[in-house]
């Protein structure tokens, strides 16, 4: 587990580069990502990082929060709990909640 924070460190780099017009491509564009909810729970960087995305603007999506592979086999109460848990867990690390799954 390398954690979710290598990612958003590169969309941070990536998007921060200057453009011609002086801006830069974080402030210009927005985004949405979809977080694993463990993921948040195993990575501190990562959580702060998603918050200083979701600062920004960018969207926050659910992806359940251990994302298994055959979600839709568990049965409902299994799914409720994946997607809750996963939506707790990004509106603890963004101070708001996911806009969707």
């Amino acid at each position: 587990f390398k954690g979710v924070h290598h990612f958003l460190q590169a969309f941070v780099r990536i998007m921060s580069e200057q453009q011609p017009t002086g801006g830069s491509l974080i402030s210009l564009s927005s985004a949405t990502f979809f977080v694993v909810g463990q993921d948040l729970e195993l990575d501190p960087e990562g959580r702060r990082l998603l918050a200083e995305l979701a600062g920004l603007g960018h969207e926050l999506a659910n992806h359940s929060f251990t994302h298994p592979y055959e979600l839709v086999r568990l049965g409902r109460t299994r799914i409720a709990e994946e997607i809750d848990r996963a939506h707790a867990a990004i509106g603890a690390a963004a101070n708001a909640p996911p806009v969707g799954f």
